[in-house]
């Protein structure tokens, strides 16, 4: 018959109690609110309108840069203009404006544009 000893079984308490504690912590973790989403028809996050294609002047079936407007402030934006295309970083204009520069290997005729991806964070 073994018989329990009064030191281990506080010993055995306290763990308990660490162990119990310790996960009550991690389940109180919160993150802020957030305007940040990505995806495609409705995804909550920013809103994009004012869309606007800009085109070179000296060949128009070239893409010089997209221009758009979030609902929202953003620190960081980025576009995609097709699928598996390069990201473009975009850059605030004024306010809640941004545009994203059509260089690079963005350089793409406006025919090759299927789709404007944009991913902004705050």
């Amino acid at each position: 018959m073994v018989i329990a000893r009064p030191r281990r079984l506080v010993a055995l308490a306290a763990v308990a109690v660490l162990a119990a504690s310790s996960l009550g912590f991690a389940a109180t973790n919160t993150v802020g609110p957030s305007h940040a989403g990505d995806g495609t028809g409705s995804v909550s996050g920013y809103n994009v309108d004012r869309i606007r294609y800009r085109l070179r002047p000296a060949n128009p079936g070239i893409l010089n840069a997209v221009v758009f407007r979030l609902d929202a402030p953003a620190q960081t934006v980025s576009a995609q203009l097709w699928p598996g295309g390069p990201w473009l970083s975009c850059r605030n204009t004024t306010g809640r404006n941004w545009r994203c520069p059509g260089t690079g290997s963005a350089n793409a005729p406006v025919s090759q544009l299927s789709q404007l991806r944009v991913v902004a964070a705050d």
